[in-house]
This record gives C-alpha cells, structure tokens and sequence, in this order.
C-alpha cells in the first residue's frame, strides 16, 4: 500500500514494501520574513553609545528577518523478528538565514544620523547544510526493551557579513540510547541519552552592534563554533486506576563542555564556557470520591562560568519548589480548587542571594443556573528576600459572570480584573550574571461589561 499526504509545505510518502518492510520519504520547506521596528525616545541622551548633540534623543533601529528552512528524509523500517527491528535513515536538512539591521538618530524632522557606519549595521548571510545517515537497533528481552542507535552528520557551514566570511565543513557522530523497563502492568521505567549538536543563532554572529534597549547594546561574535550537549532523561511511572493513585518522578540533566554565555560589559561578547543543567519533578495525585488532590516537588540545579567586566566569575542557583492541591469533584457543585505553592530560589556568585515565595491559589467555577456561569480566580503571595531581611505581600483577584439563554445567540459579560485594587506585585528573577527584585505597579480596578452576538 502506498499512502501519499501533502499539507501545505509538508510532504509524505509511505510504502509497505513486504510486511516486515516499509519504506518512507518525507520533506518540509518552510519560509518566513518578519521587520521589527523599535524607537526610543529620551529627553535626555542615555544611550550608552555616542549620538550626536540634540534636544532630544531619538534612536530607531530596524531589522529584518529572513529565514529558509527544509529538509528531505528517506526512512526504512525493517523488521527481522517478533522481539527486534532496525531503522534506517538517510536525508539532508538545511537552513539559509538572513539578517540585516539598520541603526539612526533623529536630530530634526529632515536631519537623520546613520549610526551604521558608528559599529552598528549588519547584513549578515547564514547557511547550514546538513547530510545525515542514521542507524538505530531495537529489541526486547524479557522487560527491557532496548533501542540503541547512532547518527553521522556531515555539515557544511557557510556565514557572510561585511569584511567577515566563513567556510567550514564539520562532520560529528553523534549516539543515542533508549530504554525501558516494565515492572509491572501500570509501572514502568524509561531513559534516554542523546549527544545533541546545536549551532549559534544568527544574530549571535553579529559583527556590528544591535541596541536591546536604552541602557543595552549587544554585539556577536563570528568566530562561534557549534555546541555539543549530553542529554539524559529517566522517567519512572506507576498509575493505579482503581484506587485512583498516580506517581510521576523525572529526572532531566544536561551538561555541554562547551557554552555560549555572555562577557557582560557596555556590550556583550558572546564566548565559551562549560555548563551543567539538572532538574528533578515528582508527581503523586490520588483521587477520592468527591474531591481530588495532587502534590509535587521540584528541584532544579544550574551552574556555569561566565566573564563579567573582564573578571571570571563561578555560577549556580538552586531553586526547590512544592505544591498540593485539592479541588473538588461533585456532580451539581461548585468546582473548587485550593493551591498551595512555595518556591525557593538560592543564587550563588561573588554574593549569595535567596529568595522565598508562598502563594495561595483559589479558584470557584459554578454555573448558578443553565443560563447564569460565574467564576472566580484570586492569590495572595508573600515574598521574601532572605538577603536583606525584607518581604512584601499582594492579593490578586478576578471575577466573571456571563448570561446566556441556551437557544440564544446573545450573551452579557461582567468582567472584574484587580478585584482587590492592589497597587503593585513583586517579582523576583535570575538571569545568567543579574538577580533582580523588581515592584512591578498594576492598573487599578477595572469593570468590564460586555455585549456578546455569535454569528
């Protein structure tokens, strides 16, 4: 049989040659184009660039994105006995990139200055080819089921900017390893490895400044190679339908010897360090006969080098978060759900510092009659800064009501967003060399009511 799918730029043909041989093709191309425009308007010149003396600053940067993508896959799937099989895979994939970037000031409504030939402007051509074969052995013995296999990849790398070219050819063999072993009916454990390859975005290779926004400017580095990751992920699972339990544990690590981080400076140089990832879930949900609840754990590790003005610096942060919830499962009730969350978040430089988060979470859904639906979503969140031994606290809340009779193509809408008038929330965030705790100011109470007609 011969099954043939064409679906816009997607194509697929797949035939069963004997009935342990089946072969496959399948291709893809997809084209996107995109131009963003960002102004910055300032009264006085912030910039961290030179401009040109004005009454007022007026920075507008332009930049235009081009992007190819497509491949073309051949796949052969044979199987030898009931208990093993081998797959078979050859194609190409590529992607072709274009960037270009336009910087000016404003002096006078006729009165432009080009910034491009000040560091900035790029016109950047991006081109990655990449031939592939793959081989992949699966069998099973007992419990365990196993699927080694391995990747060869051949690429051609080509990157075109001004007074910049390159041309590189790299060829990487790349293994991978899936596995699972049953222990019982509804239990059951999985692992994979992989050794992925991944190569640097575009505008990562800029060789003229890109402004992020008033007080940032970034700039690339062309001489990028590509970043080789290994990938492990164990997976254990246990569901009990009957009694209604169910356990979910994962464990995700990656570790790249080598990494794109940012040199922090006036501008940012993008260069190479060693990195680790780690995160651990567990999941356990148990229902009962009117009402059901879930509790989770989480913890995740990340730790890193980086240079930050020109003085190299050892990283990590820590967070350790849980939860329980319960939420209420009764026919002709309101569905109720109760959260609690705490979330704590350790980041470690040349300084140390923690944050703590307790949010509680309720939710009310309840249809008041079949034409009347009212709903009903509020938290209220303590935050901690363990650092400087302060914390702040906020409540949020939202209310809605919508009327529709049945037959009726009409319904009314009552919206309430910031139920409770809060002022400002309170935020806290990590990035890769910054810990921020941030008041973010909210807009006051505001009732919506709405008139609804559906065609």
């Amino acid at each position: 049989s011969v099954i043939v799918c064409i679906d816009h730029t997607n194509f697929l043909i797949s035939n069963n040659i004997s009935k342990k041989n089946t072969f496959g093709i399948t291709s893809l191309i997809s084209l996107s184009n995109r131009t963003p425009e960002n102004s910055w308007i300032s009264g006085n010149n912030i910039f961290p660039i030179e401009l040109e003396e004005s009454n007022s600053s007026e920075v507008t940067q332009v930049i235009d994105f081009e992007d190819v993508n497509y491949s073309l896959g051949l796949k052969d799937y044979i199987i030898l006995n009931r208990y093993s099989h081998i797959a078979l895979g050859a194609g190409i994939k590529g992607a072709s990139n274009i960037l270009n970037s336009q910087t000016s000031q404003r002096l006078s409504i006729d009165r432009i200055n080009n910034l491009d030939d000040k560091g900035f402007g790029n016109d950047i051509k991006n081109s990655l080819t990449d031939y592939f074969l793959s081989f992949e052995y699966k069998f099973k013995k007992d419990k365990l089921t196993l699927a080694p296999g391995m990747q060869w990849h051949y690429y051609t790398w080509n990157t075109d900017q001004r007074m910049n070219s390159l041309r590189r050819k790299l060829f990487f063999v790349n293994p991978t390893l899936n596995g699972k072993f049953d222990i019982g009916k509804t239990e059951e454990l999985t692992f994979d490895y992989s050794l992925d390859n991944t190569f640097p975005y575009t505008g990562s290779l800029a060789v003229g400044r890109i402004l992020r926004n008033f007080n940032q400017v970034y700039l690339g580095n062309p001489q990028l190679h590509s970043i080789l990751s290994h990938q492990f992920k164990l997976t254990y699972n246990k569901y009990n339908l009957i009694r209604g339990k169910g356990i979910n544990i994962d464990l995700n690590h990656s570790e790249r010897p080598k990494n794109i981080v940012n040199n922090i400076d006036l501008t940012q140089i993008i260069i190479t360090f060693p990195s680790r990832q780690t995160n651990l879930s567990f999941e356990y949900t148990k229902k009962f006969s009117h009402f059901n609840t879930a509790t989770t754990l989480g913890f995740q590790s990340q730790s890193g080098r980086q240079v930050i003005n020109e003085r190299e610096e050892n990283n990590s942060s820590r967070s350790l978060s849980g939860s329980f919830n319960i939420e209420t499962a009764i026919e002709d009730f309101p569905t109720i759900r109760l959260d609690y969350i705490v979330l704590t978040n350790d980041y470690i430089s040349s300084s140390r510092i923690k944050f703590i988060s307790h949010v509680t979470e309720l939710s009310i859904e309840h249809r008041l009659s079949s034409d009347l639906l009212f709903n009903f979503n509020g938290s209220y969140t303590l935050q901690q800064n363990r650092t400087n031994s302060s914390e702040s606290q906020f409540l949020l809340g939202s209310a809605y009501w919508r009327y529709q009779q049945e037959i009726s193509a009409w319904s009314f809408e009552l919206r309430v967003t910031n139920l409770f008038n809060s002022s400002f929330i309170q935020e806290n965030t990590f990035s890769s060399f910054l810990a921020s705790d941030t008041r973010v100011f909210v807009q006051p109470r505001i009732i919506t009511i709405g008139v609804v007609y559906k065609l």
